[in-house]
Parts: C-alpha cells; structure tokens; sequence
C-alpha cells in the first residue's frame, strides 16, 4: 500500500472513530441528563413527602439485606423493644368537649410550590375562622412569591434559612456518608425536610405561634377538622398507609428502624404505631423545643442546632431507609409529657386496627377494589403522579371534593403511580 493510499485509510479510519466518540457521548450525555431528571424527581419526592419509607421498602430491604444488616441489629443485643401502646381517649372525628377556639397557625414545607400546595391554601383560609398566618418553607421562592401575592396571610421562608449556615444539606450528606450505604441511598432530602419543619415550628418563622399544624407539602384539606382540644392539647390522628386498590403496604416492623434512633437518644420506647405518621401533625411550639432540647448533645439547647448533627450522627445504618420521623417522635414526646397538658388521641374504633386499610377517625372494613367507603375517615392517602396543574386552585379543589364526596377531611395526594389505579380519582 503507498503511503498516500495508507494516508487516507488512515484519515478514514480516524474520521469514523471520531463520528463513533461523537455518538457515545450523545449516549452518555442522554443518559446523564436521564439519570440527573431522575434524581431531581428523586429528591422532590422524598423532600415534598417525607414519607415513611415503604416505597423504598423496608420490608424490601429486609428481604435483600442479610440479618446481620437487618434493623434489628441496631438495637442492644439485636433484641428491639416494641413500642408502648396508646391510650387512646377519641374515637370520634368531632371531638366531645368542643373545638378549640383559639388560633391556630399552618406550616407547610415543600420543594415545589404547586396547584396542591396553592389549593390548600385556599381551602385552609375558608375553614379557619380565626386570623392565622400560612407559613410556607420551600426553596421555590418564584412560586411561593406568587402564591403570597395572591393571598396576604402567606409567608415565604427560603428553606436554607431555617437551620442557619452551621448546618445545611451537604452537612447532612456528609454525615450520612459516614453512617453507611443504606443511610447514603435515602438521601439527605428525606432528613432535611424532616428537621425544617421541626425548626422551623421551634423557632417560629413567619410569624407561627404556639398552636401549629403541620401539613405535607403533598397534603389537601378537604372537610373541616379539629386540630386541638377545647384546652389546646394537641389531637393526633392514626392512619395505616393506604395505597392503591385499597392494598395496605407495611409489614409490621416499621418501629424497629424508627425506634432505634429513638431509643438510642432518649432512652426510652415510641408510642403507638407508625399509624401516627399522617402527612399532618398538631404542635405545640413550646413542647417541640424540649423534644428537640432532648435530642441535643448533652448540655445544649434546642437553639443551637445541634441536635440535627447530633441525631444524623447517630443513626444506625441498617435502620436509615426509615432512621427517623419527625411525627411519630413529636407524638411519643408528647403522649408521655405533661409539662403542657395531655394530647389525645383520633383512633380507629376498638378492634378494627388489624382488619381496616386505613385508620382514621371512623373507619372501615377493608374495601373491595374501587369500592366506596361509606362513612368519613380523617384522611386517606392515595398515588397522584400526573396532576393536571393546568386548573386553576378552585379547580383542583373542586376536582379533589368531587373525587371523595363522602369524606375524607383531607387526603394525601402521592405521585409515584398511576392516576388510573386511584379509586375515585378519574
């Protein structure tokens, strides 16, 4: 071959391997930008819900994880304590002494303010008769600026400014890497959310008082509901994760992983179930300041912060995919303090707890797919994944009345499956 003839051949095989590379990058771009889209929704979800953990399982993990990596082994000697039963005072939505006649403030923290977020604002402000302020935390800072100005009782907090410089989510990411992979693949976003709305309730941003309820960013007031007691003592409600067709998910163990952590830094049993983690919770400012005060390294006070390290620090990593919860912690603080008056109980009717697929308020048997309930549960939580945003709020709302017209007081509008297997929400 002359050197010429070589020359080109040369040339041409370089000119392919070049088109090649082009197409390979394309590819690793797509898919890079693929994955990136994936993480971003990743991180909403878990930051929007702050969900319990079983969409990414802990009976899943279970089943994957050798039991030496199991939960159970976060506990002394493997052997974990089962959580201190309720006493349960309520059985019905409408409480008997009376509804609390005091204000009573709402606290929403959300990674994107959207028509869910924007419809219960507007539900909210029709069903609470007594002046309050709607405090929204999100990093959304467009969205929640149009949502303010368009309702003058909302107030924006940029979620960064809850916690001060000494602890962000890279902190947290941080020390979660130290914790181990399990604590790693939850993510910090699922934490984060967690602690801001602790915080923030702490601290008061925005102009919250003492009586807050705290909603999900994926959570609709549909039906009025008492939040408090006729003397301010919080009401919290128990729900069973219901998901679609009516098939209730969990397998029991949930309190392992939460109650590790628990017990690790208070020294003492949860209460109830994982039933009292609803998407909602009713607090008191001045009793979540000593829980958070209890959850610091000794000799520090909530103020300082330091229990969000304190308490990332640590997790066990084999209990991190549901290594903690702001609600069920707050509950079992509450149900055995007395420093601020006793809270009481919305729970299911007396030997219904193992048959019904969700729990609370007055609840049923178990449903056959698609079927409706009859009588009015506080809260039911079903998978959204496509909303159609495109209707203005008082057209979501009155979508989401007309879905359940026969209850619940709110639901809990997930989006991690298909609209068509949600009963009653065509």
């Amino acid at each position: 071959m002359e050197w010429t003839q070589f020359g080109k051949y040369c040339k041409k095989l370089a000119d392919l391997a070049a088109k090649m590379l082009a197409a390979l990058t394309q590819s690793a771009l797509a898919v890079s930008n693929q994955e990136a889209e994936s993480q971003r929704t990743l991180v909403s979800s878990a930051y929007n819900e702050g969900r319990d953990g079983n969409a990414t399982g802990t009976s899943s993990a279970a089943a994957f994880f050798p039991p030496k990596f199991r939960a159970e082994s976060c506990w002394p000697g493997s052997k974990p304590t089962d959580p201190t039963p309720m006493n349960v005072t309520v059985h019905d939505q409408t409480l008997s002494e009376g509804a609390f006649d005091g204000r009573v403030d709402v606290l929403q923290v959300t990674a994107i303010v959207d028509c869910v977020v924007q419809a219960n604002v507007l539900s909210l402000h029709g069903k609470l008769a007594s002046p309050f302020v709607h405090v929204v935390v999100t990093p959304d800072g467009v969205g929640c600026a149009d949502l303010a100005g368009a309702w003058s009782h909302v107030r924006c907090v940029a979620d960064e400014d809850i916690l001060g410089s000494s602890v962000t989510m890279a902190n947290i990411t941080d020390e979660l890497a130290r914790v181990g992979p399990q604590a790693v693949s939850k993510g910090a976003p699922w934490y984060w959310q967690q602690f801001l709305k602790m915080a923030a309730v702490a601290r008061g941003v925005g102009g919250l008082g003492e009586y807050v309820r705290i909603m999900d960013g994926d959570s609709l007031q549909l039906r009025p509901l008492d939040w408090f007691d006729s003397r301010g003592g919080e009401v919290f409600d128990v729900c069973d994760k219901c998901w679609a067709k009516g098939r209730a998910v969990g397998d029991g163990s949930n309190h392992v992983a939460y109650g590790a952590l628990w017990n690790k830094l208070t020294g003492s049993r949860l209460i109830g179930s994982p039933a009292l983690i609803s998407h909602g919770m009713s607090v008191r400012a001045s009793r979540m300041r000593a829980l958070l005060t209890a959850l610091s390294p000794p000799e520090e006070a909530w103020a300082s912060m330091k229990w969000v390290l304190w308490s990332v620090g640590h997790l066990c990593d084999a209990a991190a995919l549901t290594g903690f919860s702001e609600y069920w912690y707050y509950a079992s603080w509450a149900l055995r303090d007395t420093t601020f008056g006793s809270p009481q109980v919305r729970a299911p009717l007396p030997g219904l707890e193992e048959s019904t697929t969700c729990i609370e308020g007055k609840v049923q048997p178990p449903e056959a797919p698609g079927a409706q309930l009859e009588g009015q549960q506080a809260c039911r939580r079903f998978e959204l994944p496509n909303r159609d945003c495109s209707k203005t709020p008082q057209e979501f709302l009155d979508w989401a009345l007309a879905s359940w017209p026969d209850g619940p007081a709110y639901v809990v509008l997930e989006n991690h499956v298909s609209a068509e297997e949600i009963p009653h929400a065509h």
